[in-house]
């Protein structure tokens, strides 16, 4: 499955200390700021640590047309009376167009000597079977019919193998047949008792560096062929003789600049003018 995806606000919901622990990862890199990266849209990220089982009315009010849920070796940490109000929560009341959910496989634990009832983590409270895994989406989708889903997996293993033993984690996307803005007063009464404000506690907020240009064609070519000839002419293979003459003027070939970087070469094209 492609798609193309422009985001522009991150809602991360942990319900442990790991996001405390963690959410230094959240951070755009250094390079991100150096780079000027640009975006289609500016991006903001929200660490929040909450109740799974419940809806922060802010997740509703601010985003209510929420466009995708993703839950990532989740559910088996979950009671099932815990798993139960998570799939109220995302399907019922968050309702998103996309939900993606990854699971460890047990057909897959003998690879890892394994034997039946044994989990891979001390904190699983179930592993579900590849069968078992497809029961509990159909399960879903029997009570939210708005959504149909595929499976898949992560991590196969040998061709061979994969018949037998499928993936090492097994994942199903589900995906939403009618868009439905989400507002809070559309919820169902039954669901009534899961929104609640404040249920969850803002960790950060970090907003990505979004450069927007905002010189003119012209000038970014000027720019970008002063950068590149005083380059050209500050390497060490002109420095010595620049200290010699103190020459201030260079002949600098065109072809080799439009081979030194396309993107000038193709401002260049665009701006043929600016340049006589």
């Amino acid at each position: 499955m492609n798609l193309n995806v422009s985001v522009n606000k991150l809602e991360l919901t942990a319900f442990g200390k790991s996001l405390l622990q963690k959410r230094h990862y959240l951070r755009p890199f250094p390079a991100e700021h150096l780079l000027k990266m640009s975006r289609p849209k500016p991006l903001v990220v929200e660490a929040y640590a909450g109740d799974i089982s419940k809806v922060d009315t802010r997740i509703l009010e601010v985003s209510p047309n929420v466009w995708a849920v993703v839950a990532i070796e989740l559910i088996e940490h979950l009671y099932p009376e815990t798993l139960r109000a998570f799939e109220i929560s995302v399907f019922g009341v968050i309702s998103p167009s996309l939900v993606i959910v990854t699971t460890p496989n047990s057909d897959f634990n003998p690879k890892f000597n394994l034997g039946p009832g044994q989990f891979r983590h001390w904190d699983h409270k179930f592993e579900w079977s590849r069968q078992e895994f497809s029961l509990w989406c159909n399960k879903v989708c029997s009570e939210f019919p708005d959504y149909s889903y595929i499976v898949g997996g992560v991590c196969p293993a040998s061709p061979e193998e994969l018949e037998q033993f499928g993936h090492v984690s097994q994942l199903a996307i589900f995906r939403k047949s009618v868009r439905k803005d989400m507002q809070i007063n559309t919820q169902p009464a039954m669901y009534s008792n899961v929104v609640m404000p404040n249920a969850y506690k803002l960790i950060e907020t970090i907003e990505y560096p979004n450069f927007i240009e905002t010189r003119t064609p012209e000038k970014v070519v000027l720019d970008e062929l002063e950068y590149t000839v005083q380059t050209y002419w500050f390497s060490q293979r002109n420095i010595e003789h620049y200290n010699e003459t103190g020459v201030t003027e260079i002949l600098f070939p065109l072809a080799n600049l439009q081979r030194a970087n396309e993107c000038i070469a193709n401002s260049i094209a665009q701006n043929t003018e600016t340049l006589k």
